[in-house]
């Protein structure tokens, strides 16, 4: 989808938001050329998993996008409980009311659309029930992606094939949704993070052609997964990573669970630089998710806990939270007979040491974890 288009949507405003969500006429037009080789891909498909909470009307426009082309079959929007009426401003009337009765209804603009909406689960919790209905619908890979994230539907596809050819998870370049503000962002890098303990930053150059991480011309190996681009994740990946914990389910620190989740299963994370998504970057928000510090460090505690044996937890992790965060809400949660249940299931899955995830991702901060894991 062009730059152009792009800005001719925003432009357009309220009356774009008033369309039914069929898809928009002439970027369906354009792209109806591109459907043969869409359907060659034969036992191919791909179905976006959109978790979402108080997107305004954003969500509208990211499944707008989403049906261009008439490609995707389905669609699952998980609404976190929303507050400001996100996905009732995407049905009519008696749909809002059915969606409130029943928790999970179907409508259908051409693309099937999932909708659940029965409690509140956070981002983890949210693309964990997501994943597991579009797995249940008969997905051959699942696209994660924000509410506020514009795709091409025809590059869903496309890193859905790659993703299966090459069983990894897939995910386009990012750009901001404000045409002209940002630059290419190709994937991230999971590190230590002063603040946060730990982070994921984006690439924000092109490597050089010489760079040892280019697979080829177009796709690049990267060390971190961002939300911002959206990903695909075949379901054969899905069994292996043992999908996210609902039991680390707060909006935060998701990207840090997946990506040290895929390196201990041996799942390469790639970048395709011919794609790209366009994502509503939190600092041009006003708006959006407000949650407590005990809650914001929840997040941290609860995913490291479920990552790493007790001895790493204890030796490396406690000290570095304690120092940032501790009370007795925290503490008692760590010990939580549902956490240390889904830990005990995960740990046995894990096909690489610890030791190497910590010298592939914190390699110049020896002092924190040499000799205790």
């Amino acid at each position: 989808m062009s730059v152009k288009h792009y800005a001719e949507l925003a432009a357009a405003g309220k009356a774009a938001r008033r369309k039914d969500l069929r898809g928009c006429k002439d970027c369906k037009d354009k792209m109806l050329d591109r459907m043969g080789a869409v359907s060659e891909a034969k036992g191919l498909n791909v179905i976006p998993v959109i978790p979402c909470h108080n997107e305004s009307d954003r969500l509208e426009d990211t499944l707008r996008h989403l049906m261009c082309g008439n490609v995707l079959g389905h669609i699952v929007v998980v609404d976190d409980m929303s507050t400001d009426k996100c996905t009732r401003r995407c049905m009519r009337d008696w749909e809002w009311s059915r969606l409130e009765r029943k928790g999970r209804i179907t409508i259908k603009r051409g693309t099937k659309i999932h909708f659940i909406r029965n409690g509140r689960r956070g981002v983890g919790g949210s693309r964990q029930v997501g994943g597991d209905l579009a797995f249940k619908l008969g997905a051959t890979t699942a696209f994660f992606l924000d509410g506020h994230v514009a795709v091409d539907s025809h590059d869903v596809i496309d890193c859905g094939r790659i993703a299966e050819e090459r069983m990894a998870i897939v995910q386009p370049t990012c750009l901001g949704w404000q045409v002209a503000k940002t630059s290419r962002r190709y994937g991230g890098n999971l590190g230590w993070h002063e603040r946060r303990i730990l982070g994921v930053g984006y690439v924000k150059r092109r490597p050089p052609p010489e760079d040892p991480r280019w697979i080829n011309k177009d796709l690049l190996q990267v060390k971190g997964l961002i939300g911002a681009n959206g990903y695909a994740v075949p379901k054969t990946v899905w069994d292996r990573i043992d999908g996210w914990s609902t039991e680390c389910g707060l909006w935060g620190f998701n990207e840090q669970l997946i990506t040290t989740k895929a390196f201990f299963a041996n799942v390469p994370l790639i970048c395709d630089a011919r794609k790209s998504s366009r994502h509503y970057f939190k600092s041009a928000r006003k708006e959006g998710l407000e949650i407590s510090q005990t809650a914001y460090w929840y997040s941290r505690w609860a995913v490291l806990r479920y990552l790493f044996s007790d001895r790493t937890f204890i030796q490396v992790w406690l000290p570095l939270l304690r120092a940032r965060r501790c009370n007795t809400t925290l503490w008692d949660a760590m010990h939580a007979p549902k956490l240390l249940a889904a830990r005990d299931r995960y740990l046995p899955l894990r096909e690489r040491p610890e030791v190497e995830w910590f010298e592939e991702f914190l390699p110049g901060h020896q002092n924190l974890w040499e000799g205790k894991v």
